[in-house]
């Protein structure tokens, strides 16, 4: 079986290793890091088929990280989904200009999370 590869970049441990379990447990390989700026070595070493991003993490936000990823031409059409306790209307709206696809507020429903995934990596399959 062919397993999509995820990288998710969120700085708090523990929240990365309930993710990382979860898409796991639904066949996902998953990279995980704490720090974004190891995050876009990793996207453009690896070429994940889709970024998990948290938005408030050391270094560069993940606006930032974000609006990075979307310069990088091998990197340009992965599927990005942040995800953040920041929910007011702007945030959510930076968030997109920033070029995320999805802008998802924890706490969340990990099943949406997972259905989420799964349409950006089929539509991207049929790309």
């Amino acid at each position: 079986m062919n397993k999509n590869t995820i990288l998710v970049i969120d700085d708090e441990k523990d929240f990365l290793e309930i993710i990382r379990t979860n898409l796991e447990n639904h066949g996902f390989k998953v990279i995980a890091t704490q720090n974004p700026v190891e995050g876009l070595k990793i996207a453009e070493k690896k070429k994940p088929d889709l970024i998990i991003l948290d938005v408030i993490i050391p270094e560069i936000n993940g606006f930032q990280c974000c609006k990075e990823i979307r310069q990088n031409p091998q990197l340009k059409n992965t599927p990005i989904i942040m995800l953040s306790c920041k929910n007011q209307d702007e945030d959510i709206q930076w968030g997109l200009n920033s070029g995320a696809n999805e802008y998802l507020i924890k706490p969340f429903n990990a099943e949406d999370l997972i259905d989420i995934i799964h349409s950006y990596l089929k539509a991207k399959a049929a790309a």
